[in-house]
């Protein structure tokens, strides 16, 4: 809650026997709610880490599939359509994230830079990257022109 902060909610991706996800579809009656959901910036478990605060709920529900134990994912996934969260014509990404191409970049003026494959939960960000592009922009970066 400090100005800045960021919130961070770590746990495993299965219960102790590994047997039910800790990613759920929906919390039973009654659940404990600590934080709300508009406040928490990452959900992290050994399979990974989702970026989901101003997310849409299909957006957040697919990056929280991600991270999920992959035995459960596509159960998961089949719940989010059922509720109407996701298409229903929606998939899990195929391939594993190749994490041996992400590499970090230092220019001339000593700035970092960072580079990964893009994910299928960077969607939405790509979506909107390309939706502020001027005219000229999407002309001059996207634009193929005949050979």
């Amino acid at each position: 809650m400090s100005k800045r902060g960021r919130s961070i909610i770590t746990l495993p991706s299965t219960t102790d026997d590994g047997e039910k996800s800790r990613i759920v579809p929906f919390l039973s009656e009654g659940s404990g709610v600590v934080v709300t959901r508009g406040d928490v910036h990452y959900v992290v478990t050994e399979c990974g880490a989702a970026y989901i605060h101003e997310k849409c709920i299909g957006d957040r529900a697919m990056a929280l599939i991600n991270i999920a134990h992959p035995k459960f994912r596509e159960e998961l996934l089949e719940s989010a359509k059922m509720q109407g969260y996701v298409y229903c014509d929606q998939v899990l990404p195929s391939v594993i994230y190749p994490r041996e191409l992400e590499t970090h970049f230092t220019d001339k003026k000593g700035a970092e830079i960072f580079f990964r494959p893009v994910k299928s939960t960077d969607e939405r960000g790509i979506q909107e990257m390309i939706y502020s592009l001027s005219e000229q922009d999407i002309y001059a970066r996207i634009t193929v022109l005949p050979a």
